[in-house]
Order: structure tokens, then sequence, then C-alpha cells
């Protein structure tokens, strides 16, 4: 199978739907929580700030382009474990966004205490990009 590929990020932008699971790069003070990257479920279609504003605390410029997300918990290290976390929607900034599309779970008959699991290709997949986007500048 081939491996993912990084969209550009206009077009990872435009392609974002409800539905579908994210990584978001962690940043530096975060990496000992979940490692280098966090999980997100897509509430919405991608748009512009149209002015600055703050939500749930965090600051946002206009013309910046979100989504609103709900964030994963990683609950099991091995295999990776999530749980859709029960807090409000938040804006997510895509241009921090990992530009990997078709993330998915698993689909598992094991018993995993509802947790929903990630493939280990998935997860060395997001760590490869993650790294490849730290090297490289991106403007929002």
């Amino acid at each position: 199978s081939s491996r993912p590929q990084i969209a550009p990020l206009l077009q990872f932008a435009q392609a974002l739907r409800p539905g579908m699971v994210a990584a978001l790069r962690a940043c530096t003070d975060d990496l000992h929580m979940e490692g280098s990257y966090w999980l997100v479920k897509v509430l919405s279609c991608s748009f512009q700030v149209e002015e600055d504003t703050v939500h749930a605390t965090d600051e946002f410029e206009k013309g910046w382009t979100v989504v609103e997300a709900q964030y994963y918990s990683l609950e099991q290290e091995s295999p990776r474990g999530y749980r859709l976390l029960p807090e409000k929607k938040r804006y997510i900034v895509v241009n921090h966004m990992v530009r990997l599309m078709g993330i998915e779970f698993m689909r598992t008959k094991r018993a995993n205490n509802g947790l929903s699991i990630l493939d280990d290709k998935w997860d060395a997949a997001i760590r490869d990009s993650v790294y490849c986007q730290r090297e490289s500048v991106f403007v929002v």
C-alpha cells in the first residue's frame, strides 16, 4: 500500500468535512502528554475567521482558516486507544493540523473498553508527517 501524502494547505482545508479524524501537531510544551500529535474529530467544514476573536480562551486573527473540532484523549498506549472528550467544540487552526487525509480508526470486533483504536501504520504516518511539517515553514 502507498504511504499517505501531505496535502497542500488550501487543498487540505477545502477537503475537511464533519466527521473526519484529523491530527494536530502538539506544541513543544505538550509533547510529554500524548506525544507529537493530538487527534480531533472535525465538526465543520473549514472557514475563515471574519474578525479577530476569542473562542474558548484561544485567540484567532482575522483571515485565519479554522474548523470546529472536538478533541480525543489518548487513554491506551499500545495499541493507541482514544476516547472522544465530551467537552465543547473548539476552533482549530488548519495550519496547525497534520495535512494527512483519510485518518481513521480501526474497525475491530474486539472489546476495547469503548476506545477507538488507531492502527500502527497511521500512527507512524502521522509521526513522520509531524516531523516533515516541523522542518518546513508554513503561513496561516
